[in-house]
């Protein structure tokens, strides 16, 4: 009985340990996503000129990336006024994507931290109708709506023709 309490023991005691790490390691992530998070609300995006920036709103933790220094400028709160952290953009994970870009999806802000070229061009689906055939397709509709038109005018006109001749003939009898 003895020897089985402290196998029992020594099991609970194995759990107890396996959950404290489990605790540490989930207690560390969440910081780190934290973190991410106040990176995310703080960082302000990439301008073209130092101008851009020092026009933003600030707040205290703020930064942004500047493309006329090539450097991160920061948001000083106590001087309420922008500074050049003199710290190269980060380039890591923002590598330039070689591949040619898809042609059909479904419309998506993706995931890849890869960027595109601003000259890339994105390959013609010829599995869609061209502009030019959309308008062809679109005068036959109007076509055919108009002559649908016609037919209901002419429908109408004689379902009023027999209502007129069940009343002749109603009032006849």
């Amino acid at each position: 009985m003895q020897e089985e309490t402290q196998a029992s023991f020594a099991e609970v005691k194995d759990d107890l340990e396996n959950l404290r790490s489990d605790v540490d390691t989930n207690t560390r992530r969440i910081t780190e996503l934290e973190e991410e998070v106040d990176n995310a609300e703080l960082f302000k995006g990439y301008f073209a000129t130092t101008a851009e920036i020092t026009d933003l709103q600030g707040t205290r933790g703020a930064f942004a990336w500047n493309g006329q220094s090539g450097t991160v400028w920061v948001y000083n709160a106590d001087l309420l006024t922008w500074q050049d952290s003199f710290q190269p953009i980060p380039t890591e994970g923002s590598a330039t994507y070689n591949q040619e870009p898809k042609m059909d999806g479904t419309a998506s802000a993706g995931t890849s931290s890869e960027y595109a070229r601003g000259n890339h061009v994105h390959p013609t689906d010829s599995s869609r109708a061209a502009a030019s055939d959309l308008e062809a397709v679109s005068e036959r509709v109007k076509a055919v709506e108009e002559k649908a038109a016609g037919t209901e005018s002419a429908i109408s006109g004689i379902s009023r023709d027999i209502i007129s001749l069940e009343e002749k003939v109603d009032s006849s009898v």
